[in-house]
C-alpha cells in the first residue's frame, strides 16, 4: 500500500515539475520575445522619422506613419481575437505558439531593410500573430495548471513577461544614447539585437513540452460568428455597459504610454541630445512600475477578506497616481513634442525628473486599475467569461487603434485633456460597478469554483490584455 502511494506521489510530483518547466520555459519565451517586439513599439514613431529622412527620395516623396501603423496592428488584434481561438483548436496551443511567435520575429526585419509597404504589412502580421500568441498563451496556460497552481502558474508568467519591458529598452538606452538623429547603423544595430533577444524567445517555444487535455480540459471548438454573437448578446446589459466604459479609458491610456508618450520625451529637444536615451528609461521605468504594482495587487488580494472593497481602494490609488501624471504631462512637457521634434517651451521649465517619474506612475496605476478590473470581470462572469473577456480585449483594441489614428492631428495636450476626463467617467464607471456587487460572507470561496474552461478562458484574455501594450 505504501509503496503504490509512493509511486502515486513521485508521477504527481513529475507531472507538476514538467508543468512548471512548461510555465518557465513559457514566461522566458514570452519575456525574449516581447523584449523586441514591445521596445519596438515604444521607439516606433522615433525610427520612423528617421527612416523616413532616408528614405524619402527613394520612395518618391512617400512616407511610414508610425501611428497610422499601430493603428492597424490594434484594429487586426481586435478581431483577430474572435478567429484566434478557433485556429488554437484545430493546430494546438504549442504549434500555435511557435508559429505566431515567429511571424512577430519576421517583423523586426523591417527596420532592418526598411520598404515602404513593409510597415503595414507588417503591422497586419504582427496585429494578428499577437491575437494567435495571446489566446494560445492562455489555453497552454491553463493546461499545465489546476487549481492548486493556478494563482502560482500566473504570477510566475505575469513577473517574467512584465520584465520585457526593462530588459529592451536596456538596449535602446544603451544605443540611444548621444543620438539626436537615428543614424542607419544604429538603427541596425538596435534592431539586430531587438532580433536575437525575439529568436531566443522562438527557441524558448520549442522546449515547451506537450501536454494531453484531460476530457474537462478540452479546448472549446467555437466559431468566430458564435464568440461574436455570445459577446454582443452580453454586451447589451446594463451591468457590461459599465464595464465597457471602463474598457474605454483602458484603451486609452494604453495607446498613451506604449508610444505616445515615450515619443514625446524623445521629441523634446529641452532634454539634450540624449533624449532619444530617454525614451529607453522611459520605458524602463514604466515596467518597474507595472511590475511593483502587480506584485503589490497581488499580496493585498491574497490577503484580503473582501476583495472588493480592498480592490476599489487600489482603483482609486492607481486612478490619483494616475491624474497626477496626466496633469504633469500637461504642464511639463510642450504640446507639440508628440508629433515631431520641437524646441517649443512647456508651460512650466521641462523637468527631466519629472518627466521620468510619469513614466513610473504610469505604469503602477495602470497596474492597479487594470488588474483589479480583470479580477472584478472574472468574479462576476464566471459562467460567461469567454464572452466578458472577448468584449474587454475588442474595446480595449478598438480604442486603442482609434486612438493611434487620430495621434496624427492632436497635440499632446489634448491627450493630457482626454486621458483626464476618460480616467473620471472610466473609474466612475467601476466604482458605480463594485457598489452593485458588494462584498458578499464566503465571497473570498466563491470566487475561486471555476471550471477549468473558465480558467483558461479568463487567462486567455486576462494576458491579451498585457499583449496590448506591445
Amino acid at each position: 500500500m505504501c509503496a503504490c502511494e509512493c509511486v502515486n506521489d513521485s508521477k504527481q510530483t513529475n507531472q507538476m515539475d514538467s508543468e512548471l518547466i512548461n510555465v518557465i520555459f513559457l514566461g522566458l519565451g514570452f519575456l525574449f520575445l516581447y523584449s523586441a517586439t514591445q521596445t519596438s513599439f515604444f521607439i516606433q514613431a522615433i525610427v520612423v522619422a528617421s527612416v523616413n529622412d532616408e528614405y524619402r527620395d527613394a520612395w518618391n516623396g512617400k512616407e511610414w506613419n508610425a501611428y497610422g501603423a499601430l493603428g492597424v496592428y490594434y484594429f487586426v488584434f481586435a478581431f483577430s481575437g474572435f478567429i484566434a481561438p478557433a485556429i488554437i483548436a484545430k493546430t494546438g496551443p504549442k504549434l500555435s505558439l511557435i508559429v505566431s511567435a515567429i511571424s512577430l520575429w519576421l517583423v523586426n526585419f523591417v527596420f532592418i531593410f526598411p520598404f515602404y509597404p513593409g510597415l503595414i504589412l507588417s503591422s497586419i502580421f504582427s496585429g494578428f500573430g499577437s491575437a494567435v500568441l495571446w489566446t494560445a498563451e492562455g489555453s497552454f496556460l491553463a493546461l499545465n495548471s489546476n487549481k492548486h497552481t493556478i494563482d502560482r502558474n500566473t504570477s510566475i508568467f505575469w513577473i517574467l513577461f512584465s520584465s520585457n519591458l526593462v530588459v529592451g529598452n536596456i538596449f535602446v538606452m544603451y544605443e540611444f544614447a548621444g543620438e539626436e538623429y537615428i543614424q542607419p547603423h544604429t538603427r541596425i544595430v538596435t534592431y539586430s539585437m531587438l532580433t536575437v533577444c525575439a529568436t531566443i524567445g522562438c527557441i524558448m517555444m520549442f522546449f515547451l513540452r506537450d501536454v494531453k487535455p484531460s476530457e474537462e480540459l478540452e479546448i472549446p471548438n467555437i466559431s468566430p460568428w458564435q464568440a461574436f454573437k455570445s459577446a454582443f448578446k452580453l454586451l447589451k446589459t446594463k451591468q457590461m455597459l459599465f464595464f465597457s466604459v471602463l474598457f474605454l479609458y483602458l484603451g486609452v491610456v494604453v495607446m498613451f504610454y506604449s508610444s505616445i508618450y515615450s515619443t514625446a520625451i524623445g521629441f523634446t529637444k529641452a532634454f539634450g541630445k540624449d533624449r532619444k536615451k530617454y525614451s529607453g528609461e522611459s520605458g524602463i521605468l514604466l515596467g518597474a512600475g507595472e511590475i511593483l504594482g502587480a506584485v503589490i495587487a497581488m499580496r493585498v488580494s491574497a490577503r484580503s477578506s473582501k476583495p472588493r472593497s480592498h480592490g476599489s481602494i487600489l482603483v482609486l490609488i492607481g486612478y490619483t497616481l494616475q491624474m497626477f501624471a496626466f496633469v504633469t504631462v500637461y504642464f511639463n512637457l510642450p504640446a507639440a513634442a508628440s508629433l515631431r521634434e520641437t524646441d517649443d517651451l512647456a508651460l512650466m521649465p521641462t523637468n527631466l525628473i519629472l518627466g521620468l517619474l510619469v513614466s513610473f506612475l504610469l505604469g503602477l496605476g495602470d497596474a492597479f486599475i487594470e488588474i483589479q478590473a480583470i479580477a472584478l470581470l472574472s468574479m462576476l462572469y464566471q459562467d460567461k467569461s469567454a464572452s466578458a473577456f472577448a468584449i474587454f480585449t475588442f474595446v480595449q483594441s478598438i480604442v486603442s487603434a482609434g486612438g493611434f489614428f487620430y495621434s496624427n492631428y492632436v497635440d499632446l495636450h489634448v491627450h493630457a485633456c482626454l486621458l483626464v476626463v476618460t480616467a473620471t467617467i472610466g473609474i466612475l464607471a467601476m466604482l458605480k460597478i463594485y457598489s452593485m456587487n458588494p462584498d458578499e460572507p464566503g465571497s473570498q470561496k466563491t470566487i475561486k469554483k471555476r471550471d477549468i474552461d473558465e480558467n483558461q478562458n479568463e487567462q486567455t484574455v486576462d494576458f491579451s490584455l498585457r499583449s496590448l501594450k506591445c
